[in-house]
């Protein structure tokens, strides 16, 4: 979560599964045994579903609200510089050994935007402790328990084209964004 109070709760962290698969896939068992700990009840989940393994229900559902498919507490803390994730199988199997950083992106790192895996469903395993398997998510806080759907352009797509920092007398200061691309872009949530 976004540094500096509410909504920058650490208690408000979450993981996130999906099922990228044609079958629901019963979860009873299977844990995650380095960054966190948690082993899951008997939960099904379904094809293109989501669920979510979250450090303070309380807190998450204060950010996020009530209703997402939150299917229990993890123990421990995910570290605000990036962590070793494990998630074995109920035979004991890793399902997904990696390391992530929140420092791969300007906006996950303290600025509240979740780290969300570009193609979940094509990545190989191999491929999830590189930042080109992962973006920002779309929106601040991300989109738990739902797809993070939208577009977020690529470096430089947007740039900063023109400034007017000492108008004349009367005159107001601004700046122009010149979008390099051929589409439109949505630049809502976006700062200076």
């Amino acid at each position: 979560p976004a540094e500096g109070g509410e909504p920058g709760d650490p208690n408000a962290e979450y993981l996130e599964l999906t099922n990228c698969g044609a079958e629901a896939l019963n979860l009873s068992f299977v844990q995650f045994t380095k960054g966190v700990r948690f082993t899951f009840p008997t939960v099904p989940l379904l094809p293109q579903a989501f669920c979510l393994v979250v450090k303070d229900p309380v807190a998450f559902e204060a950010r996020h609200g009530p209703g997402l498919p939150v299917v229990g507490r993890y123990e421990g803390s995910l570290s605000d510089g990036g962590e070793e994730l494990e998630l074995r199988d109920a035979a004991g199997a890793v399902i997904h050994h990696f390391t992530y950083r929140d420092d791969w992106f300007r906006s996950t790192d303290g600025l509240g935007h979740s780290l969300t895996v570009r193609y979940p469903a094509t990545t190989p395993a191999g491929s999830w402790g590189l930042p080109a398997t992962w973006r920002p998510s779309v929106a601040p806080g991300g989109s738990p328990g739902t797809a993070d759907s939208g577009t977020i352009p690529e470096a430089g797509a947007v740039i900063v084209n023109e400034v007017l920092a000492s108008p004349v007398a009367g005159a107001s200061d601004w700046i122009e964004l010149y979008n390099t691309t051929s589409r439109s872009l949505d630049l809502g949530g976006w700062f200076l």
